[in-house]
């Protein structure tokens, strides 16, 4: 069959298009990337294969700006490329994706199978789960996750689950005051390596690699009581360990003089630790000062530190409120661009998960972009900049966190700047 009998047979047919796919993505994309996608689609709706210098020359385009279309579109989700030779990256198939269940999952209702579509594409929030997983994050960040693509992603790369991805924000936020993507990430890929799937696993496997939580389990058990130590005894405990200096086996030997009394208890406990402190110095404990070596840091210290942290974090954020308050006060239309920001920002966020709305969020987009610049030009018209809005952190790298992305400890932790008085003490603009 000669070329110009191909092409009447192929014109007996029907090409099968979404009205996802013209409703969303015609609108907003290239003319050349609309015609590879066409005229592809019309080739894979019968069966039949055009390869790239094919469709380059039936289109009068280079083979180049083929390859540009399908990156554009692998990039929006509308195709996938397959690398028969993962080694060889300028030879693929194209697999046209079912549009559609971006959004409603597969085979919604009232809607059928188009043919020439490949393997859907699942929404991660058709998952209770993972909607879940999200509400928990940005419940315990205080705001829209940043890149909810890169978070639902995390799912099949580390193979995991939604309840330990949301373990990872809250012990990142909570235990570490740090809550960057790439830190929490770190978490989310070790506790996978280690099968740690479910937050009482994760809860489980936090206590028992924690030596001070090993500490609290002996003493208490030494006394007879299986429970988990409170948060006054725990204080208790790190004051004998961290404070009085005193090793476990001392500690042991003081729950030993409660044998014979009615209700063994901590506190009787420190009472004779107390004693054999004053008998030993000569005087009541006292916290103890920086260590002279950086690498052992004792429990006292690292807790004092913390709280010193914390404490800057506070006033800062405080000083940022007061500036940000005073801003809107001589202009007023900034606030109102900062909620419609957010407003923009948690749409933006949605859209960007459910991997759907590409023309929606372009204006979206847009809109943000229009807003930021509109705040400048407010801003530098009061002599102001968008950066006299925001905290002001007195080291840059750790965010006065003391720690940095990777879980190390900053420089600025023992020995560096450590947290210093606020550039801006009475947090005027």
């Amino acid at each position: 069959m000669n070329r110009k009998e191909q092409k009447k047979e192929l014109y007996l047919y029907d090409t099968h298009v979404e009205n996802f796919f013209i409703g969303e993505h015609l609108p907003s994309a290239p003319g050349d990337a609309v015609k590879v996608y066409l005229y592809a689609l019309m080739y894979t709706d019968i069966k039949r294969t055009i390869r790239n210098d094919g469709l380059a020359k039936a289109l009068g385009l280079s083979p180049e700006t083929v390859d540009d279309a399908w990156a554009y579109w692998e990039q929006r989700n509308v195709i996938r490329r397959i690398y028969p030779d993962p080694t060889d990256r300028s030879s693929y198939d194209v697999e046209f994706r079912r549009l559609k269940e971006t959004i409603y999952g597969r085979n919604p209702k009232g809607a059928e199978d188009a043919p020439g579509e490949g393997k859907s594409v699942p929404n991660p929030l058709a998952d209770e789960s993972v909607r879940e997983m999200f509400r928990t994050i940005e419940a315990v960040t205080g705001e829209p996750v940043a890149d909810p693509k890169t978070v639902s992603d995390w799912l099949s790369e580390y193979d995991t689950t939604p309840e330990a991805i949301a373990e990872a924000f809250r012990y990142a936020s909570v235990s570490r005051k740090n809550t960057r993507l790439s830190y929490v990430e770190a978490i989310v890929r070790e506790w996978s390596e280690r099968g740690l799937l479910s937050a009482d696993a994760i809860r489980e496997h936090l206590e028992a690699h924690d030596a001070r939580h090993a500490l609290y389990r002996r003493v208490l058990r030494a006394l007879g009581l299986y429970r988990n130590a409170t948060e006054e005894e725990k204080r208790m405990m790190d004051a004998w360990f961290d404070d009085y200096g005193f090793p476990i086996d001392r500690v042991l030997e003081a729950c030993g003089k409660t044998v014979g009394i009615t209700n063994p208890n901590l506190k009787y406990v420190n009472t004779v630790l107390r004693g054999w402190y004053r008998d030993e110095h000569g005087k009541d404990p006292a916290s103890k000062d920086v260590p002279a070596d950086p690498n052992a840091l004792t429990a006292a210290f690292v807790r004092k530190r913390t709280a010193e942290y914390a404490a800057l974090r506070e006033k800062e954020e405080a000083d940022a409120e007061k500036r940000r308050e005073a801003a809107y006060a001589r202009i007023p239309r900034l606030r109102t661009i900062e909620q419609d920001r957010h407003a923009l920002a948690m749409n933006l966020s949605r859209m960007a998960l459910g991997g759907t709305g590409f023309g929606a969020a372009t204006a979206l987009k847009r809109r943000l972009e229009a807003l930021e610049r509109e705040k400048t030009e407010l801003l530098a018209g009061a002599g102001l900049t968008p950066a006299d809005l925001e905290i002001r952190y007195t080291c840059a790298k750790c965010r006065d966190t003391g720690y940095l992305e990777d879980g190390s400890r900053c420089s600025c932790f023992v020995g560096g700047t450590g947290p210093a008085k606020n550039p801006d003490p009475a947090g005027t603009l």
